[in-house]
């Protein structure tokens, strides 16, 4: 179905993205929702439509409220093209892109007794089943040695971190677990997403972007400078989501980390 509101492809009674019922049929003509892109990549995709022939029409939004309100002011732009060429459009984007399967944005009306809460200490077994499943989508199940116990004190007595749930009638699908950093550039706090997880039954339900805007809401109302994250390299979906959130690569910095032997020998130096 076609929602004449938000010009999405969508099915059910109403539309999955933003609400609206106003659905019908897609027809000849209709401009349908392509993809979007930041700016440094919207200029290529109007060229590769106009090369191919293919009329489109662009908005230019703001990102999501992380980025609007939290990190650096960065433009998103919204491809239109109409119905009979969305397919043709689709393969161009997936082939100079990078996307495998068409990646479209996640719901905005999450499901109905859907929630986004603080974890407690009784969700200590559910968070650790989200790292072991996080662990064995990127293929590291082997570096997992978390156990309930540790994150039991870590989390809920020595509270170096927070843990947000996404449940659905009541079950966790997803989390995310950050703590506070600072930026001496910015002279105040910043909040660190060290983990963003939905399990793969539940993902384009809006949850991962649930998860995102909670955080963001609670980065402006702590004052606090930017949201960031890392993410490997490799896992094109993530990045994809994440650049359509409005979020920003750092190209230009390398991660270093110092973990046990290599730890405990620096701490042992002189």
């Amino acid at each position: 179905m076609y929602c004449t509101k938000c010009r999405m492809l969508t099915q059910g009674p109403r539309c999955t993205f933003c609400g609206s019922d106003s659905l019908r049929e897609p027809a000849t003509g209709d401009l349908c929702y392509l993809t979007q892109k930041p700016p440094i990549w919207a200029k290529a995709m109007e060229d590769l439509l106009e090369e191919e022939g293919i009329f489109y029409e662009k908005e230019n939004l703001l990102g999501a409220a992380l980025a609007l309100s939290v990190g650096p002011l960065l433009e998103q732009v919204s491809f239109f093209v109409p119905y009979q060429h969305l397919e043709r459009a689709r393969e161009i984007d997936r082939c100079f892109f990078g996307g495998g399967a068409v990646l479209e944005p996640e719901a905005t009306v999450l499901p109905a007794q859907s929630e986004i809460r603080f974890a407690q200490e009784a969700d200590v077994p559910a968070i650790l089943g989200f790292i072991r499943a996080l662990a064995a989508y990127e293929e590291m199940e082997d570096e997992v040695v978390a156990t309930e116990e540790l994150l039991r004190e870590w989390l809920f007595e020595r509270r170096a971190a927070e843990v947000l749930l996404a449940l659905e009638d009541g079950v966790p699908v997803g989390f995310a677990l950050f703590f506070g950093n600072f930026s001496t550039f910015l002279g105040r706090g910043g909040i660190y997403l060290e983990d963003l997880f939905v399990r793969p039954s539940y993902r384009g339900r809006g949850y991962g972007s649930a998860l995102l805007r909670r955080l963001a809401k609670i980065a402006v109302e702590r004052g606090c400078g930017r949201l960031e994250w890392s993410c490997l390299d490799w896992n094109r979906p993530s990045i994809d989501f994440y650049l359509s959130r409005g979020a920003q690569p750092m190209e230009d910095w390398t991660v270093y980390r110092l973990t046990g032997d290599r730890l405990l020998a620096m701490a042992q130096e002189g």
